[in-house]
């Protein structure tokens, strides 16, 4: 028989970890602004978002190529004017490092959607936070709130793409054989 004697009161089992933001419309505390690169090369502004009991967490990604930079300004712009009210965005140019700090710790209200895709074990799907009109305020009361969720709508789903089949050969049409002459044909 052993002596070990094992002393469980220091350990913590949490690991940190927090589950993904599911489709819906969340409360959320903004955690980060930063900025990043993909493993591609492009730049994207990475907004990391908690939910309000801390236990789901979605980092979008606002690229900043030539093609996502207008789509990025109109997203952040609606998240500043989701917090701070109508064109109350900052108009000169703003380091990221001025977002974080004037977007971190604040609270609202945002709409996520999600795509599907074919993961290693089926179909998975990806939160996303749509294109525009997707936060508001947390003064706005649930029952008078602008944000609807419908997953027929809100979900991109995968389509089912048509089988690969082999081409089909030209078909000619039968001959007439009740119309035919035994004669030859003269041009």
């Amino acid at each position: 028989m052993s002596n070990i004697k094992l002393n469980f009161s220091n350990v913590e089992t949490d690991d940190g970890y927090k589950g993904r933001m599911t489709p819906g419309i969340h409360d959320v505390e903004i955690i980060s602004v930063s900025e990043d690169t993909n493993n591609n090369g492009n730049e994207y502004i990475s907004v990391i978002m908690s939910d309000s009991a801390d236990t789901m967490e979605h980092e979008e990604r606002m690229f900043v190529t030539d093609r996502g930079m207008k789509g990025t300004l109109k997203r952040l712009a609606h998240l500043f004017e989701s917090i701070f009210g109508k064109d109350k965005f900052p108009r000169d140019n703003v380091s990221v490092e001025q977002l974080n700090q004037a977007l971190a710790g604040k609270k609202l209200r945002v709409k996520f959607g999600a795509e599907e895709y074919e993961g290693q074990d089926g179909l998975r799907l990806k939160t996303r936070i749509p294109y525009l009109n997707f936060a508001e305020s947390l003064s706005v009361q649930r029952e008078s709130s602008r944000l609807t969720y419908d997953p027929a709508r809100d979900i991109k789903r995968v389509s089912a793409a048509p089988k690969e089949s082999a081409p089909q050969a030209a078909i000619t049409p039968p001959l007439d054989l009740g119309t035919a002459s035994a004669e030859p044909m003269s041009f």
